[in-house]
């Protein structure tokens, strides 16, 4: 004789000619169900009510069609019970008959306890035995990155090049040409203020050309030309500075997923490269209103991490170019300044999105959304 316990103080007795279900209650064990092999299964009132069986608590042999053991992914536990016939069903509503359960969230526990209770059931009821076993979980499936291509600012992400040329192993990042129309039409502006400001200051102080009064700001009008030519500087200054921008920062960036490598190109000339086995991640910041639910961000940014305190920047978004598509149905309202992992789930923005797939490209290293909160004005 064997005994095998199971939930609900149930403990069933497996004997070689009888197979019993009993009550282990503080008061008397109680038989609840009772098999023997060319016999009617025998069960009390009370057990056959709760589970919808003939109320003269016998089952004929014929109504019972199969023994089963089988596990429930919702209620996490192996049950075992009786497959009805379809005569018996017509007035239960179920073929199915719960005789006993265990609750087993490993799933391995009490899986020989329940198969080896259901096997001695199925031999003295003469009747077949099947186990219906967990059926394995297929993993989620990870949501897609966000389609190309992406506009953020002056710049647009794909698998094209400046030239439109497409590449399906390498990633872009192409700057606008408005860019370069933009800058080289301050210069042209600069250069025209320059040379007034030149031509009047150095007149003025080569003729006798009569000089305003310039009231109590600036007492000497004699100073006017001395900061016309000082403006002049600094317009030189600025020009140098948007040539100097043109001449040296990158209008493309490359990724090439074959190689590992990220480079930075201004026309033909490359700038700089990285082997992607150095990126320990990539960074995206943006500044934020507080609570806000707007799409539109104060600055926003791109940098990849080196590891320790190195970080190399890639881009950012200029004045006026901060207005993102946003991607959420209900973007996050953001209280405080917070590091969180960027995810295809919580994309929001197009620059959010294209730091995730260079993420990606690079060997699928983290990605991080930087988020700080503008507290003023919010």
């Amino acid at each position: 004789m064997s005994q095998i316990a199971a939930a609900e103080n149930i403990v069933i007795r497996m004997l070689p000619e009888r197979w019993q279900l009993i009550q282990n209650s503080s008061e008397k064990p109680r038989v609840l169900l009772e098999a023997k092999p060319a016999e009617d299964v025998r069960y009390t009132v009370d057990f056959g009510s709760t589970r919808r069986l003939p109320t003269q608590g016998r089952l004929h042999s014929a109504d019972v069609y199969q023994v089963i053991v089988g596990w429930s992914q919702e209620a996490q536990s192996w049950h075992l019970g009786l497959i009805l016939s379809r005569e018996l069903t017509a007035t239960r509503g179920s073929r199915w008959c719960e005789l006993a359960r265990w609750p087993d969230p490993d799933q391995t526990v009490f899986i020989d306890s329940a198969t080896e209770t259901g096997a001695n059931l199925a031999r003295v009821l003469g009747k077949p035995f099947y186990r219906v076993d967990p059926q394995p979980i297929a993993p989620a499936q990870p949501m897609p990155l966000p389609a190309f291509p992406l506009n953020f600012g002056v710049w647009t992400m794909g698998h094209g090049d400046a030239s439109g040329h497409p590449e399906e192993d390498k990633l872009f990042l192409v700057r606008s040409q408005d860019w370069l129309r933009n800058r080289y039409w301050r210069i042209f502006w600069y250069c025209v203020w320059t040379v007034a400001y030149l031509i009047l200051s150095i007149a003025t102080l080569t003729s006798e050309i009569a000089l305003p009064n310039a009231g109590t700001l600036l007492p000497d009008p004699r100073l006017l030309p001395f900061l016309g030519l000082l403006t002049a500087v600094v317009l030189l200054f600025m020009i140098g500075r948007r040539a100097y921008e043109i001449y040296s920062q990158p209008d493309t960036f490359m990724i090439d997923t074959t190689q590992n490598m990220m480079s930075a190109w201004r026309g033909d000339r490359q700038i700089w490269s990285v082997n992607g086995l150095d990126v320990r991640s990539v960074y995206v910041t943006e500044v934020v209103k507080r609570n806000a639910t707007s799409t539109a961000i104060e600055h926003g940014e791109l940098n990849i991490h080196l590891g320790g305190g190195d970080f190399h920047f890639i881009l950012q978004l200029e004045d006026g170019e901060a207005e993102p598509n946003t991607r959420l149905k209900e973007p996050v309202k953001r209280t405080q300044d917070e590091v969180v992992p960027l995810m295809a789930d919580n994309v929001n923005t197009d620059l959010q999105a294209a730091a995730l797939h260079i993420a990606t490209a690079l060997g699928d290293i983290p990605a991080w959304y930087d988020v700080r909160v503008k507290w003023w004005l919010s």
